[in-house]
């Protein structure tokens, strides 16, 4: 989660070695969707992605393509911004430290990644700033931008929650530039948080599975498949490794050790509450991160989890967290692709297994998959036919993974509503998972 109040605007390009020839297949021009997935994979899940300009300061051309990702994004805020544009430099001189006075001008170092320069906190002006660029591949430049705290120093000295390395990395990712590989822009194609505007507004969406009853709904059959019980505010204190090669899982969605999302919940909890009975595991999360070992985490961990489990801080931190990058995301998405509540919780229940990336065996992955069967209700295609190609596709990605071979939780419930042509998951409904069978007799209220 970046944290509110500065502008941070890293400028940087990398040189791409190799020329790209027209015989390629597998190249195609850079879209903002896949500038976006690639910036997604190396900041976070944003709440929201949309194009962006870079008008803003006169230093592109028309031909520039960017992406600007939202992070704590409300009605009322736009949240913090990371954003990457590739163009032609319409002011080559913003990398010579010597001129363009008055532009980031407080500070600039030639670096060997590029250009750096920057603004501190103004506080009747200006948040401050920071800029770098390199130039790029056929005359073009790779700008990453990033709004954050406010700068009181130099930013590579700073606790930035997108330092200017990071900035350097996505610049200087392969998949930045004019063109890159097919798969990037078909994942990019699939994002579950993108939207055409930026506009407050568009926060506000027609009710579905984000009503509360209904997403109460939705946590009680993601429970009853995850926990087999439809009390998942108990959930909260669950912790176990299921051995599904993602280390510990645990809390009402199954936060992984190994993926990253139970040390960004921890993380969360820690800014709430610094001290927690689990802030002093998080090197040893950073460290598991990306594998599935418990090193420093062990049973000290354990009893440590279900001790914060009892504090309404660590409650509220894994409900931001779920909502954030899985929940709102979901539902977003499937509300573009004209898809009522069950196509909603439908998304919504293949992020949390399989998560929100474009892979094959991703959500993205999945949906695209479907793509080739059917069409989405929004692009005037059936919802059932629709939703029973997403959920053919899902069931081919879970048989793949000995720990989700069982795909009862598809052909027993979701299914079973879709025949049933429950479409707005409306009480009453009874389904059956792992062979257990659950009823919820009514909406809560």
């Amino acid at each position: 989660m970046l944290r509110a109040g500065l502008g941070i605007l890293l400028l940087a390009g990398a040189l791409v070695t190799g020329l790209v020839t027209g015989c390629d297949d597998d190249r195609a021009a850079i879209t903002p969707q896949a500038l976006a997935y690639v910036a997604a994979e190396h900041v976070g899940t944003p709440e929201l992605a949309t194009t962006a300009t870079a008008d803003w300061f006169d230093g592109f051309d028309d031909d520039a393509v960017g992406a600007d990702l939202r992070y704590g994004r409300t009605e009322t805020d736009y949240g913090d911004s990371v954003t990457v544009t590739i163009g032609t430099l319409a002011r080559p001189d913003l990398t010579d430290c010597d001129r363009t006075e008055g532009l980031y001008s407080q500070g600039c170092d030639e670096t060997s990644r590029g250009t750096l320069r920057w603004n501190l906190n103004d506080p009747q002006e200006d948040p401050g700033g920071i800029f770098v660029l390199v130039p790029a591949s056929d005359g073009q430049t790779v700008m990453v931008t990033s709004h954050g705290p406010r700068l009181t120093t130099d930013p590579r000295e700073a606790d930035l929650p997108v330092s200017v390395d990071t900035a350097f990395d996505i610049a200087h990712d392969d998949r930045v530039d004019g063109t890159t590989a097919q798969d990037v822009v078909d994942a990019g194609a699939d994002l579950p948080y993108w939207s055409d505007s930026l506009d407050l507004r568009s926060a506000r969406v027609a009710p579905g599975l984000d009503r509360p009853d209904r997403k109460d709904i939705a946590m009680q059959l993601v429970s009853s498949a995850e926990n087999s019980t439809l009390r998942w505010r108990r959930q909260y204190t669950y912790l176990e490794d299921i051995g599904d090669g993602r280390g510990y899982t645990g809390g009402i969605i199954g936060f992984c050790s190994g993926t990253g999302d139970m040390l960004v919940v921890v993380r969360r909890y820690t800014d709430a509450r610094p001290d927690n009975p689990l802030a002093r595991f998080i090197p040893a999360l950073e460290r598991v991160n990306g594998t599935d070992s418990h090193r420093g985490l062990g049973r000290a961990f354990v009893r440590a989890w279900h001790t914060a489990a009892r504090d309404a801080a660590f409650r509220r931190a894994q409900d931001a967290e779920r909502d954030r990058v899985y929940f709102d995301p979901a539902v977003r998405r499937a509300k573009q692709d004209g898809l009522r509540t069950l196509g909603q919780f439908v998304y919504y229940d293949a992020i949390v297994m399989h998560g929100p990336g474009g892979d094959a065996s991703s959500f993205g992955g999945i949906r695209r998959a479907a793509l080739r069967h059917a069409r989405t209700p929004a692009e005037g295609g059936s919802e059932v036919a629709f939703l029973d190609a997403f959920l053919d596709a899902r069931t081919r990605v879970m048989k793949q993974e000995s720990a989700h071979e069982d795909t009862s939780r598809i052909d027993t419930a979701q299914r079973r509503f879709l025949r049933e042509r429950n479409l707005t998951l409306r009480p009453p409904l009874t389904w059956h998972v792992y062979g257990d069978r659950f009823h919820i007799k009514r909406a809560s209220r």
